[in-house]
């Protein structure tokens, strides 16, 4: 019979891809090894070693034409739908196009307005049934398109607008999740509002969004405040799952917490990595472009003149979800920039390399390809698709 300190003290092992027991993989760290570790009360899904790659290669680079038409001003958001198809979200433009799983373009769906099928401010975008949902925050509403382009209906929603976190949040295979702020007896509320087939239905705590303050630089201008971000600074990321849990990550460390509806941590997800050393070529780059800012508001009150060099890069940089509802996680490590797929379970299940960073839009990911946002070689916003294979 096993006594209570020795139950406390078990650890459950789940061993994927090479057959180990729980003192550790055989053939040394080249092979995946995922133990949970249960011994304090609360799981740890702890992935270490070398997980199977996926293979990518590019489809299609669209946003730059002939005639200029086509280009972007300010992608807010991008999405890939079941069929290949990919819908582009163009804030400054106020506009938002399809494309068909080639990369060329189909039509503008809606138009910028205050009626139905009309919106003043295209924010983000995601997968509803057979319908795309727009969030437009200036317009207080989110909309409804058929596959048609035409519009089907609309919800209406407080004004909200910000930074990344507002946005909808995927939420596979038929439902999404949007940010909202509340104001209650208590104060300021931020919440993530699940929409299904008959509009919004329950609500999870998106508090945690703002965990950690960013840092940077703040001005007291003419007009206001101006604040500059600090490119190495340490932020928290939330994304809700179709679940009603939370992933919540800091991303200064490998630790993403899935955080129940009650708030309470159901497991945690980590990885052991060594992160990125900020060298002297990455902090003159970034040196620059604060120098850049910071000589435009030169007779301004500042709270401080510098910027804080750190030795090293955050980890995590992005969350997202898949059609699958796998979480990636975009990590910069000393092994260069790679996105770590987690099955719904927390273990590791691939390892992608050779995509760009996420440039502060969600990436949309299903099937076998993924879309993100880039910036070409003279700053001009792109879309690159891409295919996803094992090796």
């Amino acid at each position: 019979m096993i006594g209570s300190a020795q139950r406390s003290g078990l650890t459950a092992c789940i061993v994927a891809l090479a057959t180990v027991g729980c003192g550790g993989a055989r053939g040394g760290d080249s092979e995946l090894h995922v133990e949970v570790d249960s011994s304090r009360g609360i799981p740890i899904v702890r992935s270490s070693g070398v997980a199977p790659e996926w293979r990518t290669e590019i489809i299609a680079a669209i946003g730059v034409d002939e005639t200029g038409e086509l280009e972007f001003g300010s992608v807010r958001s991008v999405l890939l739908s079941r069929l290949g198809r990919l819908f582009v979200a163009d804030l400054s433009l106020t506009r938002v196009s399809e494309f068909d799983s080639l990369g060329s373009f189909v039509r503008h769906i809606g138009r910028k307005g205050s009626g139905p099928g009309e919106y003043l401010s295209p924010y983000s975008i995601a997968t509803f049934h057979d319908s795309i949902a727009l969030f437009d925050p200036y317009g207080s509403r989110i909309s409804l398109f058929d596959v048609s382009g035409k519009w089907a209906r609309q919800w209406t929603v407080a004004m909200n607008t910000g930074g990344q976190a507002v946005r909808l949040y995927r939420a596979p295979p038929d439902e999404f999740w949007a940010y909202a702020t509340r104001i209650n007896s208590s104060g300021v509320e931020r919440v993530f509002v699940r929409y299904v087939g008959d509009g919004p239905r329950d609500t999870v705590s998106a508090h945690a969004t703002a965990a950690v303050r960013p840092s940077g630089v703040t001005c007291v201008v003419p007009r206001g405040i101006s604040f500059y971000p600090d490119p190495f600074g340490g932020r928290s990321m939330a994304v809700p799952l179709p679940s009603g849990e939370v992933a919540l990550a800091t991303s200064t460390e490998y630790r993403i917490a899935i955080l129940a509806p009650s708030g309470d941590t159901t497991r945690i997800i980590e990885r052991p990595v060594e992160p990125a050393r900020v060298s002297d070529e990455d902090w003159q780059a970034e040196e620059a472009l604060w120098r850049e800012w910071r000589d435009r508001i030169v007779d301004e009150k500042c709270d401080r003149d510098q910027l804080r060099r750190p030795a090293r890069h955050p980890i995590i940089e992005w969350l997202v979800l898949d059609d699958q509802s796998r979480l990636w996680v975009a990590t910069r490590t000393t092994a260069g920039r790679v996105y770590d797929v987690f099955d719904t379970s927390g273990a590791l299940a691939a390892t992608v390399a050779g995509l760009p960073p996420v440039g502060g839009v969600d990436p949309s990911i299903a099937g076998d390809r993924i879309a993100l946002v880039v910036e070409d070689s003279i700053g001009r916003e792109t879309i690159r698709v891409y295919h996803i294979r094992p090796r």
